[in-house]
C-alpha cells in the first residue's frame, strides 16, 4: 500500500491525536495512534480511556489497500521532529510482513513495515522507516462509539459537570495543530463532552456529573452573595 498526503495535514493529525496516548507500558493500545483509511481520508485515532482524539487527513493519491497499522507515541514524536517545517508532500508506504513461527505451537507474528519520505526534494529528501506490530484486532469502532452515539441524538442539557483539568487540557494539542478554537457540546446526560476543532478533528472527554453537596452549598452561597444589576424573579436555578 502506498499513499500520498500533504505533510501539514498528516503532522497536524498526528499532533492532535498523540496527545491522547499514554506513556506507560501497561497497555500497548493506549500508547499508540491507530491509522486506517476511511473513504478518501487517512483516519487517526487515539484513546487513553478517559479522552479520545480522532483526526482525518485528506489523501491525494492511493495505490493498493491499507491494512490498519499503529504508530507508537515515540514513533510519532520522531516523525514530527524529522518532518517539521517541510512543505513537501509525503509518501507513506506500508508493507505487511509475517514471521515464521519458531515452533508449531507459536502463532506467526505480523509486522507492518512503514516508510515515510518527502516527495520532490533534492537528493532524495528526508525519510524514515519504522517497524510496528499489527493491531488489527484493536476495537477502534468501540473507541468511536461514544462520539458516534452523541452525534446521532439530540443530547439533553448538560448537567453540572466536573472535568479533570489534565484531561481537557489534552485538547489544546488539536487547537494548536489546527489553529482553530475548541467547540464543545454534550455527549450524553452524564456530563461527558464531544470536543470538535475545525473540520478534521473530533474527540470525546469523559466527565463526572455526580452532585457534590459541598459544591451545591457553595453555589447557593455565591448566588446569595453576588448582587444582580437589575432585580429579577428568583427562578430557583
Amino acid at each position: 500500500m502506498k499513499i500520498t498526503i500533504e505533510s501539514s495535514q498528516l503532522l497536524a493529525a498526528l499532533a492532535a491525536t498523540v496527545a491522547h496516548t499514554l506513556s506507560g507500558k501497561e497497555d500497548d493500545y493506549m500508547r499508540t495512534v491507530d491509522v486506517q483509511i476511511i473513504d478518501d481520508h487517512l483516519m487517526l485515532t487515539a484513546s487513553n480511556g478517559g479522552t479520545t482524539g480522532v483526526a482525518r487527513a485528506a489523501l491525494m493519491d492511493t495505490t493498493g489497500e491499507l491494512s490498519r497499522f499503529a504508530l507508537d507515541r515515540d514513533d510519532v514524536a520522531t516523525i514530527r521532529g524529522l518532518f517539521a517545517g517541510t512543505m513537501k508532500d509525503l509518501e507513506v508506504t506500508v508493507n505487511v510482513m509475517t514471521s515464521t513461527p519458531m515452533s508449531p505451537e507459536d502463532q506467526p507474528e505480523v509486522i507492518n513495515q512503514v516508510q515515510i519520505r518527502e516527495l520532490g526534494a533534492l537528493f532524495g529528501g528526508r525519510e524514515i522507516r519504522l517497524s510496528t506490530p499489527d493491531q488489527s484486532r484493536r476495537d477502534v469502532e468501540g473507541v468511536w462509539h461514544a462520539i458516534a452515539a452523541g452525534l446521532r441524538k439530540r443530547a439533553p442539557a448538560l448537567p453540572r459537570t466536573s472535568l479533570e483539568p489534565k484531561d481537557f487540557a489534552l485538547f489544546r494539542a488539536a487547537a494548536s495543530a489546527y489553529k482553530e478554537p475548541l467547540s464543545v457540546e454534550p455527549a450524553d446526560g452524564f456530563g461527558s463532552l464531544i470536543v470538535q476543532c475545525g473540520r478534521d478533528f473530533i474527540g470525546f472527554c469523559n466527565a463526572d456529573a455526580r452532585d457534590d453537596p459541598a459544591l451545591s452549598s457553595a453555589r447557593d452561597s455565591w448566588r446569595n452573595t453576588l448582587p444582580l444589576k437589575m432585580r429579577m424573579a428568583d427562578t430557583g436555578s
